[in-house]
């Protein structure tokens, strides 16, 4: 029974390194960029000039952010070329075997960061993770999810304001869902983002 469990594993591994992208070239998190946790509750001061924003990945999702940049690079195998939060080897098998977990900077919470275990699926435990941006400079976000096509849109974040991305599979459709967080105290409400521009893939 156990060496049937092992077999169904690595099965079930070598067939996730087979439809994803293992990402020697990826940029890794910029360790200037994520920040030590800070404790629930207790939202961190964000520095003059800078905006922080909250992205939701798990197995199955490629998500990537390209600073100062109004286009996106999109691969055979996956997005490439930006900072990958979602996709990448590492964090794809951590979601897959459950034991990925999530990294914060002080961001107030909101209803989909506390109630994230609503998002898990069978071999894709939900994560997020938080980053600080200069305000005021192009930064472009894109997404894909199984099948769907690369959904992608550049914002420029504004001065001690707080954001999240979330890529949404239902029936078939994708959306990347971008919003803005009203308020410091948790659980903070959600604005729809609007203005941003669709981005294109960089020529």
């Amino acid at each position: 029974m156990m060496l049937c469990g092992i077999k169904i594993f690595l099965a079930g591994l070598a067939f996730y390194l087979l439809v994803n992208d293992v990402p020697a070239f990826a940029a890794a998190p910029d360790s200037a960029t994520i920040i030590a946790p800070v404790a629930d509750g207790n939202p961190s001061t964000l520095p003059e000039g800078k905006a922080r924003i909250r992205f939701f990945g798990q197995n199955g999702i490629d998500l990537s952010f390209y600073r100062n940049r109004t286009c996106y690079q999109d691969g055979l195998f996956g997005l490439k070329g930006g900072e990958s939060v979602s996709g990448g080897f590492g964090s794809g098998l951590a979601s897959l075997l459950g034991t990925v977990g999530s990294i914060g900077i002080g961001m107030p919470e909101t209803n989909s960061s506390m109630h994230l275990h609503d998002k898990d699926l069978i071999g894709s435990k939900a994560f997020y993770r938080e980053y600080e941006f200069t305000a005021d400079e192009p930064l472009t976000v894109a997404a894909r999810w199984g099948g769907c096509r690369t959904q992608a849109l550049t914002f420029k974040p504004e001065a001690n304001k707080d954001y999240e991305f979330e890529m949404t599979e239902q029936n078939g459709l994708c959306e990347l869902i971008a919003s803005r967080l009203m308020g410091t105290s948790s659980p903070a409400t959600l604005q729809p983002l609007r203005d941003y521009t669709k981005a294109s893939e960089c020529p």
